[in-house]
């Protein structure tokens, strides 16, 4: 006997729809996960970093286009990933041109926390 498990179909989706565009969201791959957590952790770091700079009376100035670039460069990282783990092509020239710095984080951050909303886990656990 031999079991297909088909993981493709027991995931959640979560639907996006950008200027006139639709991106159903149904897998994140642990690269995704990983990723998002180092942002998350940079991040943190640097608003650590920046108080102690002005704290001793320093200038951040350069602290600050340091770290603009890594993140633009990451989250550039992250969304391309997402989006090609999901069969979508990326192309960073439209998502420049039909999306701001907040509909680009919060199509990561919703897309990710999609398999870990409460109401998701109480589907699951009302499936068992």
């Amino acid at each position: 006997m031999h079991n297909i498990i088909n993981l493709d179909d027991a995931k959640t989706s979560v639907t996006f729809k950008i200027s006139g565009k639709e991106f159903i969201i149904k897998r994140i791959v642990m690269a995704v996960r990983d990723q998002w957590v180092i942002f998350i952790g940079k991040t943190s770091q640097f608003q650590s970093d920046v108080m102690s700079v002005l704290e001793t009376g320093g200038d951040a100035d350069k602290l600050l286009a340091d770290f603009a670039e890594w993140k633009a460069s990451f989250i550039d990282k992250i969304l391309g990933r997402l989006l090609t783990t999901n069969g979508y092509e990326y192309d960073a020239d439209w998502w420049a041109d039909n999306a701001d710095y907040d509909d680009i984080m919060r199509f990561i951050s919703e897309s990710i926390q999609k398999d870990t909303s409460v109401d998701n886990k109480k589907k699951a656990a009302a499936k068992v």
